[in-house]
């Protein structure tokens, strides 16, 4: 048999039984959000929103502690 003929006839046996569920993808069954990975891009953003806070506080922390802007010494 050729490849082909094979070929034709897996379509037509497709077609007609209505279609072969073993043959979808996986992501046939997904809803919107799971496809689009919705949920983890949330969740890394979080991720980065949250390192960024922390990192901006403990910037800021630094600063005022070591810099201690205002308490300059005048000489007389």
């Amino acid at each position: 048999m050729k490849p082909l003929d094979r070929a034709v006839f897996w379509i037509e046996f497709v077609m007609r039984h209505k279609g072969a569920k073993h043959l979808r993808p996986a992501s046939y069954d997904l809803t919107w959000v799971q496809y689009h990975s919705l949920d983890v891009i949330g969740f890394l953003l979080a991720c980065v929103a949250s390192a960024t806070f922390v990192i901006t506080k403990c910037c800021l922390l630094c600063y005022q502690k070591f810099a201690k802007p205002g308490t300059k010494k005048k000489r007389e």
